[in-house]
């Protein structure tokens, strides 16, 4: 049967000759209806133009898309109705209008009739625990009362396919985890298939099926996402790390022990107990050197042999 979702050698460039970047580089994957494949990866690893050419948005340069069989980049019209998507940096919603009026819209451009909407909407709200704040301006809405009004903007139709860029920035970890209870909910409910990229590792540990794990444009690992905190009991490895306040707070949460060093910070983890601080901080940091305990990229390859014999 022909999996819902599937790309073949994706590759795109931005530029031409010495300046050009290598967004994406042949990656192949696939889905499954009603699927849900987290998109991991440090800034600038190529998870938004993955997501724009699924979506349609950009043209590969080679290789194809296809969703339920159709290409978006040559039947945008075919897929309409189809799709829900959340950008990282949209908003989705307008302000001057309320919670309840901007779901209502959202359900008339997605085709649905007034009273459909109407009850959609109702019901999307109080999901989203947004019922008592269902008739107020979304300007006054918190910045997580905006993140979860732009998100059910995204489950207003009846798309097949919800694609969700950074869903839980701005929410609170509870926001986040009843997110995740909701995509479960949609999954097994409706059927419907998602695309989360971020980097909440908590987020995709229970909304995610699948991974698929990027790094300067490339496919590292996609399998499923229990891998992520099952890494093979390596010996305590060193990793040398750029420094940052939000790292530092980071690591200080997680118990883990670090030291300034010269050019940024050095923390030792024992992948057997801290494998999912690990996995976290090779798809969020900025990893300067690796020593001790083996190399992370055997690491990665020996999980990816765990998948494809599971």
């Amino acid at each position: 049967m022909m999996p819902f979702i599937e790309t073949r050698s994706l590759t795109k460039v931005f530029g031409s000759g010495p300046g050009a970047v290598t967004a994406n580089s042949g990656i192949s994957f696939s889905l499954e209806r009603g699927g849900a494949l987290g998109l991991l990866g440090p800034n600038g690893a190529g998870k938004t133009t993955l997501i724009k050419q699924l979506a349609g948005l950009l043209r590969p340069d080679s290789g194809r898309v296809l969703i339920d069989g159709l290409d978006p980049a040559q039947d945008p019209p075919g897929l309409r109705g189809r799709l829900g998507l959340l950008l990282e940096g949209m908003r989705n919603v307008y302000p001057y209008l309320t919670g309840r009026a901007n779901l209502v819209y959202f359900g008339y451009l997605a085709g649905l009739g007034r009273d459909e909407a109407a009850r959609r909407a109702a019901e999307l709200l109080e999901r989203f625990g947004l019922s008592a704040a269902a008739d107020k301006y979304v300007m006054a809405y918190s910045s997580g009362m905006n993140r979860k009004l732009a998100v059910a903007t995204c489950l207003m139709g009846r798309a097949e396919l919800i694609v969700l860029d950074e869903p839980t920035a701005g929410l609170d970890p509870a926001s986040a985890d009843d997110l995740a209870g909701l995509v479960g909910e949609l999954r097994s409910e409706g059927g419907r298939t998602f695309i989360l990229a971020g980097h909440d590792m908590r987020f995709m540990a229970r909304a995610a099926g699948e991974v698929l794990w990027l790094k300067e444009g490339r496919a590292r690992l996609h399998g499923r996402a229990e891998a992520l905190t099952a890494l093979p009991a390596y010996r305590a490895v060193k990793l040398s790390l750029r420094g940052s306040a939000p790292l530092r707070a980071r690591l200080s949460a997680a118990g883990a022990e670090f030291a300034e060093e010269e050019g940024g910070l050095s923390v030792r983890l024992d992948p057997s107990a801290g494998g999912a601080l690990l996995a976290e901080l090779l798809a969020s940091a900025d990893l300067l050197s690796v020593s001790g305990g083996g190399d992370l990229e055997e690491a990665f390859r020996e999980i990816s042999r765990d998948t494809a014999q599971g």
